[in-house]
């Protein structure tokens, strides 16, 4: 009987760049830390008193993300499915003359997730009319540059950024709950006048997701 030859695996560029993580553009502004530090301690006291659920992670300093990697992945795969290269959009975003500082306000408090299912996350938008051109602007040097997803009312639609305040241990399916956490966090972030808000320069990296 003939003996088997096994042949050698086939290379495969697109599934070792899925195994070996993609390369992706982050782009966001870390808010002040005493303000971070503020909503990090509203949100553990109203946990302690039982006013909100039970939390898995409350993050003590907040990024407002200009340009999220996660997004981008989820909504514009396509560009960095036909080899997208970041290297010259993120030299020219990094070229603009960016303001050092914004102030911004917390707006809206939401608990999302991708469906019923996971909606754990805690988060609140960032009021900022400046933020939100800046984000537009990003957007647009990426379109520019040729990743797909990044033109046309793409660009109108990036709205503002969210913060992530919690991580809730368990989803909350509940929508009478939802509103009432949101209210409890509304309610707390007034009393203890964390509204305003100072975002620092702007930061763009190159960086890995798996």
């Amino acid at each position: 009987m003939p003996r088997r030859t096994r042949m050698p695996g086939r290379y495969n560029p697109q599934a070792n760049k899925e195994k070996n993580g993609l390369r992706m553009l982050k782009a966001f502004r870390p808010v002040d830390q005493e303000s971070s530090l503020t909503i990090a301690g509203v949100v553990r006291n109203l946990e302690e008193d039982n006013t909100i659920p039970r939390t898995e992670t409350i993050p003590h300093s907040h990024l407002a993300y200009i340009l999220d990697p996660h997004i981008v992945r989820k909504d514009f795969s396509q560009g960095f499915l036909s080899g997208y290269s970041f290297s010259r959009a993120k030299e020219k975003i990094k070229s603009q003359d960016y303001e050092d500082e914004i102030l911004s306000q917390i707006g809206k408090i939401s608990i999302i997730g991708k469906n019923k299912s996971s909606n754990r996350l805690l988060c609140a938008y960032v009021q900022s009319t400046e933020v939100v051109k800046e984000r537009q602007a990003i957007y647009g040097i990426l379109g520019e540059e040729g990743l797909s997803g990044f033109r046309g009312k793409k660009i109108k639609r990036a709205g503002a950024p969210l913060l992530h305040l919690a991580t809730f241990a368990e989803p909350i399916y509940d929508r009478e709950q939802r509103e009432e956490i949101v209210a409890a966090i509304d309610t707390a972030l007034v009393i203890h006048q964390v509204g305003e808000l100072t975002l620092g320069s702007l930061e763009v990296q190159t960086v890995n997701i798996d």
